[in-house]
């Protein structure tokens, strides 16, 4: 890699981190996807030609070691995330969950006859006033 560009014309690098070029695919993606599957699997997966593909093991191989320290980072970046939301959001989990739609719908409309039916005595009982 020189000046912090990739001497590989299937890999960009983005605000993301590098990616296969073309594409949204981040090279994080494809590490996290080898740990569990064959290569020849994840090449399928993302339907990367055999030029890419190579090209994106020539990038793994010569930036191996980099490349896993960031992946890790981000991990755990991760990681510390899902904890703070979780603990952040815990008390939500506990409460009762929301009725179905039908439910608040059926809810909604009979307030609504109960407002109305005030609407009515009260207007009966104005009109009442007025004439009497």
């Amino acid at each position: 890699m020189e000046n912090g560009k990739p001497d590989n014309p299937y890999i960009v690098l983005t605000g993301r981190g590098p990616c296969v070029a073309g594409t949204r695919l981040t090279i994080y993606a494809i590490l996290d996807e080898l740990k569990d599957r064959s290569p020849d699997y994840v090449q399928g997966w993302y339907r990367l030609t055999d030029e890419e593909w190579a090209g994106v093991m020539r990038y793994l191989t010569e930036n191996k070691e980099e490349l896993e320290r960031k992946f890790e980072e981000i991990l755990r970046r991760a990681e510390e995330e899902r904890i703070y939301w979780t603990e952040r959001n815990k008390d939500r989990a506990n409460r009762p969950p929301s009725p179905p739609a039908n439910e608040k719908i059926a809810l909604g409309r009979a307030k609504l006859a109960a407002m109305k039916e005030k609407l009515d005595r009260e207007r009966q009982e104005q009109e009442r006033c007025v004439s009497s």
